[in-house]
C-alpha cells in the first residue's frame, strides 16, 4: 500500500533535528507545494517503494535527481514507477547510508551542465557526462567543490571557455578527461596539485594554447597517461616531465612545440608510447632515450630534427614496434639492431610518404632500409 503523503511529510517534520544538516529537505517537507509534488512523485509512485523501510536520504536524492532531470533537455528514461536505484546511469553507495555516488550519462543531454541541480551531490565519486551536446556550455567552476570525485569525464561535448583553476582542488581525482571539446587558453598550473592520485590526464583535441606547465611534473607519483594531442601549445617541452616516472603514455603530437627533446625523458623507464610528431622540434635525437627499456612506439616524425640516429638507440630493438622519423633531416645509417627490425615485421619509417598526414597511431608498411653503404639514400629519403 502506498505510504500516505501527509504522514510521510509529518514524519519528516517530527524528525527535524535528524535533518538539521539538510535544511533544504526539512523546509521542503514542511509543506511547500513543490515539496508535496516531489514527495508524491517519489513516495507514492514506486521510485521509493517503501519510504518507511528505505533510508530517508534516498528521498532527498530522488528529489534532487528529478530536479536534475527537469533542468535538462534530455531523453533520459527515468521513470518514477521504477525504483530510484535502477535508474539508468545512476549509482548509489551501499548501506547503511544511501546517496548518489555515480552519474554516468552520454548521448542524451543538451543545453548546459546543470550544476545548480547538482549542488547536493557533493559526495559524488564519478561524474561522466560525455558525448552529449552542451553547445556553447562551459565547465562550471563549482565542480571544484566536489572534492570526493575520483573520475571526471566531460569529453566530446562541444564545451567552450577555459579549464577552471578550481579543478586543482579535486585532490582525490584519478581520471580527468576533457578531450574533444573546444576549450581555449592555458592549461591551469593548478592541475599540478593533483599529485597524489591522478593517473590519467587527457586534454587532447581542444584549442589550448600557451606553454605546457612545468607544474605537471609534480604528478610524479601516479600519472600513467598524459595526452595533450592536437592543441596549439607552444614553447618547449618542460624538462620536469622527466619526473613522471610512472608514465606509460606521453602524447604531445600535433602542437606547435619548439626547442629540443629533453634528455630527461630518458628517465621514464615505464614508458610504452612516446608521440611527439607534427611539431617544430629541433636539434638531435637524445641518446638518453636508450634507457626507455619498455618503449614500443617512438614517433618523432614531421619535426625539424637533424643529425644522425644515435647508435645507443639500438638498445630499444627488443621492444620497439614502431619507429617513425619521417619528415626530418636525419642523415647517416640505422644502428644495426634497428636495421633488422624490418626482418622482424616491425614498423620502420624513415622516408616521407606521399601524403604527409600522420594519424594518432601511425601505421605504415615496412620498407627495406638502406644499408650503411648507401647512407646518402637514408639522408635523401628522410627529408621532407
Amino acid at each position: 500500500m502506498p505510504y500516505p503523503v501527509q504522514q510521510l511529510v509529518q514524519g519528516f517534520i517530527n524528525l527535524g533535528p535528524f535533518f538539521s544538516a539538510n535544511t533544504d529537505l526539512y523546509n521542503w517537507a514542511q509543506g511547500t507545494a513543490a515539496g508535496r509534488e516531489i514527495c508524491d512523485r517519489c513516495a507514492n509512485t514506486g521510485a521509493i517503494p517503501d519510504p518507511e523501510a528505505d533510508h530517508a536520504d534516498l528521498m532527498a536524492e530522488c528529489k534532487e535527481l528529478l530536479e536534475f532531470k527537469d533542468s535538462l533537455e534530455d531523453s533520459l528514461t527515468w521513470k518514477t514507477t521504477e525504483p530510484i536505484t535502477t535508474w539508468q546511469g545512476i549509482g548509489f553507495s551501499s548501506t547503511p547510508s544511501r546517496y548518489v555516488q555515480t552519474i554516468s550519462i552520454s548521448n542524451s543531454l543538451t543545453g548546459t551542465i546543470p550544476i545548480a541541480a547538482m549542488n547536493t551531490f557533493t559526495r559524488l565519486q564519478t561524474l561522466e557526462l560525455y558525448s552529449n551536446t552542451f553547445t556553447g556550455g562551459r565547465i562550471p567552476t563549482q565542480l571544484g567543490d566536489f572534492t570526493e570525485l575520483q573520475t571526471l569525464n566531460l569529453s566530446n561535448n562541444q564545451l567552450t571557455g577555459t579549464i577552471p583553476t578550481q579543478l586543482g582542488n579535486l585532490t582525490n581525482l584519478q581520471t580527468l578527461n576533457l578531450s574533444r571539446n573546444t576549450l581555449r587558453d592555458r592549461i591551469p598550473v593548478e592541475l599540478g596539485n593533483l599529485s597524489t592520485t591522478l593517473q590519467t590526464l587527457n586534454l587532447s583535441d581542444n584549442q589550448l594554447a600557451g606553454t605546457i606547465p612545468a607544474a605537471l611534473g609534480n604528478l610524479s607519483r601516479t600519472l600513467q597517461s598524459l595526452n595533450l594531442y592536437s592543441n596549439t601549445l607552444t614553447s618547449s617541452i618542460p624538462e620536469s616531465l622527466g619526473n613522471l616516472v610512472t608514465l606509460q603514455t606521453l602524447n604531445l603530437a600535433r602542437n606547435s612545440l619548439t626547442g629540443t627533446i629533453p634528455a630527461t625523458l630518458g628517465n621514464l623507464a615505464d614508458l610504452l608510447t612516446l608521440n611527439l610528431y607534427t611539431n617544430s622540434l629541433t636539434g638531435t635525437i637524445p641518446a638518453a632515450l636508450r634507457t626507455l627499456s619498455s618503449l614500443e612506439t617512438l614517433d618523432l616524425s614531421y619535426n625539424q630534427l637533424s643529425s644522425t640516429i644515435p647508435a645507443a638507440l639500438a638498445s630499444l630493438s627488443n621492444t620497439l614496434l614502431t619507429f617513425n622519423l619521417a619528415g626530418n633531416t636525419i642523415t647517416g645509417c640505422l644502428p644495426n639492431d634497428l636495421e633488422r627490425m624490418s626482418v622482424l615485421s616491425r614498423t620502420l619509417e624513415l622516408c616521407t610518404p606521399p601524403t604527409a598526414t600522420p594519424t594518432v597511431t601511425p601505421t605504415v608498411t615496412p620498407t627495406p632500409t638502406p644499408s650503411c653503404s648507401d647512407s646518402a639514400a637514408v639522408s635523401r629519403r628522410s627529408r621532407l
